[in-house]
C-alpha cells in the first residue's frame, strides 16, 4: 500500500519496535488511533522487529502463546518458556553497542527486558510511549475499544508488510553502513539509537 504521509486522521496496528515508516506515518498525523482489537496477525511487526547487526538485518521475535483460535490483538498472550528477553537484548547490546545513543538510553531499554509483560499489546504500547519520549514527539494515541472494519480515518492496519520491500527512508547514520550500505526502514529501535532526540529530523 502506498502510504501518504499527509493523512490526518490514520488508524495504524500495534507493532513491537515498529519500522521507521511506521513512526513517519504516526508523527505526520494529526490523529492516531492504535488497533487493539483486530484479529492477530502471525509473522508481521505486532511481534517482531528488524534491526541491523555486523552479520546484516536479523528478525527479533516475541514468542507469543498458541490458541486453537483467532485472537483480538489485545487477548495475545507472551511467551516465557524460553529466554527470549535476555536473546533479544544481548542482540540489541551487541548490534548498538557502538551507536551514538546507546550509553544513554540503555538503562531504558533495558528495563524492557527484564519485566514481565503478560500481553504483547501492553509491551508493545510501552515500547511506543518510550520511542516518543526519546524522540521528544509529542502524540496523543488512541487505542480503540472495539474492531470495525470500516473507518472515516485513513485505515494503515495492513500497510506495513514484514515480509515485502522495505519502505525508501532518509539516510541516516548506521554503524554498519561501510559493509551494507544504507538498510532502508529497520525498526524505529535503530534509529533511535543512531540519532537519539534528532531521530524526528529523519521521518519524512
Amino acid at each position: 500500500m502506498e502510504i501518504n504521509h499527509k493523512n490526518k486522521k490514520i488508524i495504524l496496528p500495534c507493532f513491537y519496535w515498529g519500522p521507521v515508516s511506521y513512526y513517519t506515518a504516526m508523527t505526520a498525523a494529526d490523529e492516531v488511533a492504535v488497533e487493539m482489537h483486530e484479529h492477530f496477525c502471525k509473522q508481521t511487526y505486532r511481534n517482531r522487529c528488524r534491526i541491523a547487526t555486523a552479520n546484516g538485518t536479523l528478525d527479533l521475535t516475541v514468542p507469543t502463546e498458541r490458541t486453537h483460535q483467532k485472537q483480538a490483538m489485545n487477548d495475545v498472550k507472551i511467551k516465557y518458556d524460553t529466554p527470549w528477553q535476555k536473546q533479544h537484548w544481548n542482540a540489541i547490546e551487541s548490534a548498538y553497542r557502538n551507536s551514538p545513543y546507546f550509553d544513554f538510553l540503555r538503562d531504558e531499554l533495558e528495563k524492557l527486558y527484564t519485566t514481565h509483560e503478560t500481553y504483547l499489546a501492553d509491551l508493545n504500547i510501552k515500547i511506543n510511549d518510550l520511542a516518543l519520549k526519546i524522540m521528544q514527539i509529542k502524540k496523543r494515541i488512541h487505542l480503540t475499544t472495539e474492531y470495525s472494519a470500516t473507518t472515516s480515518a485513513t485505515d494503515l492496519r495492513q500497510a506495513f508488510n514484514a515480509k515485502g520491500a522495505p519502505a525508501n527512508c532518509t539516510p541516516y547514520y548506521q554503524v554498519f553502513a561501510h559493509k551494507f550500505g544504507f538498510t532502508s526502514d529497520l525498526s524505529i529501535l535503530d534509529l533511535i539509537l543512531e540519532e537519539g532526540p534528532e531521530s524526528i529530523k529523519y521521518l519524512k
